[in-house]
């Protein structure tokens, strides 16, 4: 690949992390494919779950799909404390994978708060159990960035429901790109590169070529509302371990 669409991919993957997508809280991310279609004039379709279909006609009626997803690993809020909020996951994963990491809490106003995910009482100096701890997401809790005075009380804005997305993190290094979420926004990058050369080119596919972007994988739904095709390809992680 030349580096203009390798420069193509890794932006396009930036701005994919960047998107808080939550499974469940997808509808921006859904409004960036759509508005990107229509800037470049890509005939597409929405499904009444909400993926969005990029459509490049061919030769033959039927054709190829590709898909992948935007949906993304996230929490909930589940409870609201004076200072402090306990989530429940939003797929499969353990608590220890998320000890640490910056947050953000989306009201239902629109409004976003910030906040770190940490152990109950984190501070090793004064609670010398922690070492001893299993962690759960009984006992790790949001710490909201966010001062609370006077009368106002952190449940008078956060509510038992609003979605949690964590910080990405991204960044590109030696030719490597490291971050949260590229699972499956890595794939859907590859794909919005695919839809952009095919937009641009000239020639007249053989097929019809489908790119579909699936909102609703990490519980476990599949796809649904799929045009006539011949032969489907999943572009998904590849799981790395012994």
């Amino acid at each position: 690949m030349d580096s203009k669409k390798v420069e193509k991919l890794v932006n396009y993957t930036r701005t994919l992390v960047n998107i808080p997508s939550p499974t469940g809280f997808t509808g921006v991310i859904k409004d960036y494919l759509i508005e990107n279609a229509q800037k470049k004039k890509i005939k597409f379709n929405t499904t009444k779950k909400g993926a969005v279909i990029y459509e490049f006609p061919g030769k033959k009626p039927s054709g190829l799909m590709l898909a992948s997803h935007v949906d993304t690993l996230g929490a909930m809020v589940k409870e609201v404390g004076e200072s402090t909020i306990k989530i429940a996951p939003l797929g499969g994963f353990p608590s220890v994978y998320v000890i640490g990491d910056y947050c953000k809490i989306h009201l239902f106003n629109g409004e976003e708060i910030s906040g770190t995910i940490l152990p109950v009482n984190p501070a090793v100096h004064v609670n010398k159990g922690i070492y001893d701890n299993k962690l759960t997401f009984d006992n790790v809790e949001i710490r909201v960035d966010l001062e609370i005075t006077g009368k106002k009380k952190l449940s008078d804005l956060v509510k038992i429901g609003n979605f949690v997305s964590f910080d990405p993190k991204f960044s590109y290094v030696n030719g490597f790109i490291k971050s949260r979420h590229l699972d499956d926004k890595a794939s859907a990058a590859v794909l919005l590169t695919i839809a952009d050369i095919l937009s641009e080119s000239e020639q007249i596919l053989p097929q019809n070529v489908f790119l579909y972007f699936n909102i609703t994988e990490e519980t476990g739904q599949g796809l649904a509302g799929m045009p006539d095709i011949d032969e489907l390809l999943i572009v998904d992680m590849g799981v790395v371990g012994d």
